[in-house]
């Protein structure tokens, strides 16, 4: 009851001082009780860290009494992985974004300057997120204390698993500040002076999502694999959607404080930020997704709230906008497109746009099971869509480095032709490794000369802003332009989108794999590799298995198999500079398998020693929706075993079977179930001994596109940091940052 309790408490001392806001306005005036009533935002941050303080302590002292522990953590758990399981569902995910959220909040009132009708309005969210963290508890008990846990998805326990979600989480709780402080502008007919209050957050917001999306990419191409870090997943993309919608809102910034013409797509891009939040995850926790995605959550209660909080956030901010368009200032005479402002604008526009095409793509399914037959796009739709987008992206960028902020520099088009040969080598490169199709080739070649003008940037970028009064003061802006510092933060970023999609292209395009049967001890030849396999070492018996391969004549490659209730492989990745080798067992061994079907109570004899199987339970999973699995027994030579074998649902209408062994000899892969009958694979290791089904794949400049992540990630969390302490006006006038 005490979390409960806490959580509730929290609720209501947050809506204290957003009613007495809301009375003080209809009122037309601010009373003393309504200045008071602002120290309820520190009882409620408090109570809300109280709430998590003591979801922590339950889960590290095994109280599996409580539903969400129970769930999600187990004794043999490391700290490191109970630690994890705080956020590895619904209930505990959400109670950690209102803390962040609240947090943040506590952060945005002690700035000076911050309007009333800003805090009340991120008040108003933070009542929204409490109101489903009390309806989707994680303090939820059992009539029946528990003795232990279901534990922690074995796919979860990853170090990643420690950062990539909280990461993320403040990535939303961040974009909520942006909205917040554009609402309260629009309130208090201020329209301006907003734009630097939440330019640094929407950094810090764009860093944190980045950085947090990175590392998901990471950790699925060096655990999970299946060989790639981005699959276009639609619980993938909810995440990506506010990253490219937080990167817009950004430029947007940036050009709104020097030029009027963006003030109002400024005020859309928050809108469209934090809805695209909201609307990400209504759509990863409201079931949905739950038959085209491998990691969405079921329908646990939240989908209806969550569409209407999308709903409300959506229609209320939108008629506030609309109500105030008319009176938001608006630039009388654009000037010419051949300078850095509008260019950047237009390159916002066209960020944003790409995060509508993926936001329509992620929402197919919606979309068709409103019409009776879901589907979803394949990852095609995606590689095809994005390309025209990066290619323009890259060309606006090429053009923006070259141009001032303000006013006309026509000379600047002819700085594009030195420009040429940088672009030509990339295309070079795509054709060395090799890669095809026009398109690719036309993003490497944009790719190469954006990479190029972010080195060649304009005469006279810093004195058109700076107009210096005095030659000392014009020598030090001459001085500063000449040096064009390397170590400016868009500088980084902007390098770092290069190289993330030059190394995205070729590691896709020119990926080569190869499957095939390894015989031990023989030396056999993968994609012009010698490969030999040396055999299995048990690590943890029937828990933990490696395998052990020499790659050609010198590398040793070892790939982990992990079963717990169902099948994990950890790929063995040998990296180099130019290309890494990886190789991965196949989930499934079709050598020395037979085929049988078992029906529900009735026992079947299979194959000629004497083992003896029956199905005792078929039905879908909880933890992996989409999922199904079977309970069998397993009876030879008078001992039995008891075993669940998953029929695990991929997405887009695949199903991928694990398998478990009994005796340490007879591997069981389900094929397929239905209601009192599946049909299943037994493979008798004996037999198929010193064989195994492997996957060699090479993947050409894939550390491109790690060291863009990272690059992004640094320049997008320096800009941020610059941001964060005040707002001098030198910082808006003279640099042309991120």
């Amino acid at each position: 009851m005490i979390g409960f309790v806490a959580v509730f408490l929290a609720l209501a001392f947050t809506a204290v001082p957003v009613a007495a806001r809301s009375i003080g306005r209809f009122s037309r005036q601010e009373t003393a009780r309504g200045k008071k009533s602002e120290a309820c935002y520190y009882i409620a941050a408090a109570l809300i860290a109280a709430a998590v303080l003591y979801l922590g302590y339950i889960i590290l002292t095994d109280q599996f009494q409580y539903r969400y522990v129970y769930s999600y953590s187990a004794k043999n758990l490391t700290l490191l992985y109970k630690t994890a399981a705080f956020w590895a569902g619904q209930e505990g995910s959400f109670l950690l974004w209102v803390f962040l959220h609240s947090i943040l909040g506590l952060l945005l009132k002690r700035k000076k300057n911050i309007p009333p009708d800003t805090l009340a309005v991120h008040g108003l969210i933070q009542i929204a997120l409490l109101l489903i963290v009390l309806i989707k508890s994680p303090f939820m008990m059992f009539a029946q204390v528990m003795t232990d846990g279901v534990g922690l998805n074995p796919l979860l326990q990853n170090p990643w698993m420690i950062s990539h979600p909280p990461l993320l989480f403040l990535g939303y709780a961040g974009l909520a500040v942006p909205l917040a402080l554009a609402m309260g502008s629009l309130l208090d007919r201020d329209y301006e002076s907003w734009l630097k209050q939440a330019l640094p957050w929407s950094l810090a917001a764009w860093a944190a999502l980045g950085i947090g999306i990175f590392i998901g990419g990471f950790w699925a191409y060096e655990v999970l694999g299946w060989g790639g870090y981005w699959a276009w997943d639609p619980v993938e993309n909810s995440s990506l959607i506010p990253w490219l919608a937080a990167g817009a809102l950004v430029h947007f910034l940036l050009t709104g404080i020097r030029r009027k013409m963006a003030l109002k797509p400024a005020y859309l891009a928050t809108i469209f930020a934090y809805v695209t939040v909201l609307y990400g995850t209504f759509l990863t926790r409201s079931g949905i997704l739950s038959d085209f995605s491998t990691h969405s959550f079921s329908n646990q209660g939240t989908g209806q709230i969550l569409a209407l909080l999308v709903m409300l956030v959506l229609l209320l901010s939108s008629l506030l906008l609309i109500a105030k368009w008319q009176n938001i200032p608006r630039e009388e005479n654009p000037t010419s497109l051949q300078n850095r402002a509008s260019l950047t604008l237009i390159g916002a526009a066209v960020l944003a746009g790409l995060g509508l095409v993926v936001l329509l793509g992620t929402s197919t399914p919606l979309i068709t099971s409103l019409l009776g037959n879901p589907q979803s796009v394949n990852a095609s739709f995606y590689n095809i869509t994005s390309l025209p987008f990066a290619a323009i992206i890259f060309l606006l960028l090429s053009l923006a480095s070259l141009f001032p902020w303000k006013g006309q520099y026509g000379g600047s088009l002819k700085r594009i032709l030195p420009l040429l040969p940088a672009a030509l080598a990339v295309i070079a490169l795509g054709f060395i490794f090799p890669v095809r199709g026009p398109f690719n080739l036309l993003v490497l070649g944009l790719a190469g000369l954006a990479l190029a003008a972010q080195f060649a940037g304009p005469e006279k970028s810093f004195n058109s802003l700076d107009a210096p009064s005095n030659n000392k003061t014009k020598r030090a802006s001459q001085t500063r332009t000449a040096k064009r510092p390397v170590k400016r933060p868009s500088l980084i970023a902007h390098i770092g989108l290069c190289c993330l999609v030059t190394g995205v292209i070729i590691s896709s395009a020119a990926d080569r794999k190869e499957t095939a049967v390894l015989t031990l001890g023989e030396e056999q030849f993968m994609l012009g590799r010698s490969i030999v396999y040396l055999g299995e070492e048990h690590l943890i018996e029937g828990k933990e298995h490696r395998y052990s391969f020499i790659v050609d004549g010198a590398s040793m490659l070892a790939p982990v198999r992990m079963e717990q209730d169902f099948t994990v492989y950890e790929p063995a990745i040998k990296r180099g500079l130019f290309k890494d080798i990886y190789l991965a067992p196949s989930l499934t061994q079709d050598h020395g398998e037979e085929t049988y079907t078992l029906l529900s109570e009735k026992s079947k004899l299979i194959g000629t020693d004497g083992l003896e199987l029956r199905l005792t339970d078929v039905g879908m999973t909880e933890a992996m929706p989409g999922s199904v699995y079977a309970t069998l027994q397993a009876i030879l030579n008078g001992e039995y075993q008891e075993v669940r074998v998953l029929l695990v649902y991929m997405g887009e209408g695949k199903y991928e079977p694990t398998a478990q062994t009994v005796f340490d000899r007879y591997e069981l892969s389900l094929v397929a179930a239905e209601p009192g009958e599946v049909l299943l694979t037994v493979c008798d290791q004996k037999t198929a001994a010193g064989l195994i089904l492997v996957e060699l794949s090479e993947k050409p400049l894939i550390n491109l596109v790690w060291l863009g992540a990272l690059m992004i990630s640094i320049g997008t969390a320096w800009a941020a940091g610059k941001r964060r302490t005040s707002f001098p006006k030198a910082l808006f006038e003279r640099k042309a940052e991120l």
